[in-house]
């Protein structure tokens, strides 16, 4: 080690070591002698804000519209097809490795026996139920490979269930997380729902909370499992509908208990094929819920591609506080594709980038040939698409579910159970 640094201060030693790229760089010099590991490991929580600030900044000045990196994890909508998992990982997220290592192979289960089933994503971090004979729920970071299981949940098992990972963060950057779990009985057949439980579970107190509420069977029997449940400002979001048609939305703010249907922008959006579960989807971009459509236009030899964000009006329990903003709107936009595959689904939104949404294409409906791209928006009907990968014939295009996770500056460590 030069002599230079045997007098630079600790306070100078954690300034220089802001301006470095990335977090593997940061590893890097950790390990250079144990005097640095020690800098950066008693300071950890101070110099991970600092770091995510300064580069955060830095993007800012240097480029407002540049996204962090991301990573796009593939699982099917059933329970019964969860043994599928497929993860592609983006040039810029691949810090730690080369990206290559299947992403949830870190869990401990036994792959041959047990399955997992991806619920939901928050940044960098995923909750995952493991499916075996008593089922447990995880939170975990694949870019660290670190995970904690939750205490057992009593109404893990049953049929009728959503569940959502749901993230804040304290000055510090510590990570404080919420665990909602909404589960019901009832008959498949006829829809006779009875109330419903909704289990809380606080990373702050290590505990589950249960109550129980009255709510409307369709906005969770018909619900849409091709997108994800939501959370953003203490409020969970997923669709419902029925005949793999959306209808609308549901809000439950987590302190009041109390929820919403949301209705959809329908004179734009339309009632008829056009809001198949497929080409309709929900997700967060940088904190606001969106709304996105995505479909191809024959007639016109076209594709269609419109977004909107939910806009609270405030904490009344009326629909009409709610409006959705429109803030893409391309009805003629042109593709083209090598080959006579046209089946086209929408599968994710870009968490940190508002211009960019992700698609599957394949032959047909069933188990073959299914494409994934991304496609960014450049201006009025004009675009950039671009192949990220193709998956392994497991499962339909239908039945497919992406769950985008970023890649922060420096990732979020989960903090230990009380």
């Amino acid at each position: 080690m030069p002599q230079i640094f045997n007098i630079v201060s600790d306070e100078l030693l954690l300034e220089v070591l802001l301006h470095l790229p990335d977090f593997k760089s940061i590893i890097d010099c950790a390990c250079v002698c144990k005097h640095w590991f020690s800098v950066i490991y008693c300071s950890r929580l101070y110099f991970s804000r600092k770091f995510n600030h300064y580069h955060r900044q830095k993007r800012l000045n240097n480029s407002p519209d540049s996204p962090l990196p991301f990573a796009l994890l593939f699982t099917a909508t059933c329970l019964s097809d969860s043994s599928f998992s497929f993860a592609y990982f983006s040039p810029r997220s691949t810090i730690l490795d080369d990206g290559l290592t299947p992403s949830l192979q870190f869990l401990p289960w036994k792959v041959d026996f047990d399955s997992a089933y991806i619920w939901s994503s928050f940044e960098d971090l995923l909750l995952v139920e493991v499916i075996c004979t008593s089922p447990c729920l995880y939170v975990c970071n694949p870019f660290l490979r670190q995970y904690i299981a939750l205490p057992r949940c009593s109404n893990i098992s049953r049929y009728y269930s959503r569940r959502v990972l749901v993230v804040s963060r304290t000055s510090s950057l510590r990570v404080k997380y919420t665990v909602v779990n909404i589960s019901g009985e009832g008959d498949f057949l006829t829809r006779v729902s009875q109330p419903l439980d909704l289990d809380i579970f606080s990373s702050e107190t290590g505990q589950w909370s249960h109550s129980t509420f009255d709510f409307p069977k369709e906005a969770l029997y018909g619900s849409n499992y091709r997108s994800s449940i939501i959370g953003s400002n203490g409020i969970v979001y997923w669709p419902y509908g029925s005949s793999n048609k959306n209808e609308g939305i549901v809000s439950l703010n987590l302190c009041s208990k109390r929820y919403r249907l949301i209705g959809l922008p329908r004179e734009e959006l339309g009632r008829d094929w056009r809001c198949l579960d497929y080409r309709v989807h929900i997700g967060v971009v940088r904190g606001k819920v969106r709304l996105a459509q995505f479909y191809s236009y024959k007639k016109k030899q076209s594709f269609v591609f419109k977004a909107w964000e939910l806009i609270d009006g405030g904490d009344n329990d009326d629909d009409e506080t709610y409006s959705w903003n429109l803030v893409h709107n391309h009805d003629h936009m042109t593709m083209r594709f090598d080959g006579p595959m046209s089946f086209f689904c929408l599968v994710a939104l870009h968490p940190d980038d508002g211009d960019v949404f992700f698609f599957s294409r394949s032959s047909n409906r069933i188990r073959d040939n299914i494409e994934i791209f991304q496609c960014r928006i450049l201006g009025k009907n004009y675009n950039h698409i671009e192949t990220l990968c193709r998956l392994p014939s497991k499962v339909c295009a239908t039945n497919l579910r992406a769950i985008p996770l970023l890649h922060p500056w420096w990732p979020s460590q989960i903090p230990s159970l009380i």
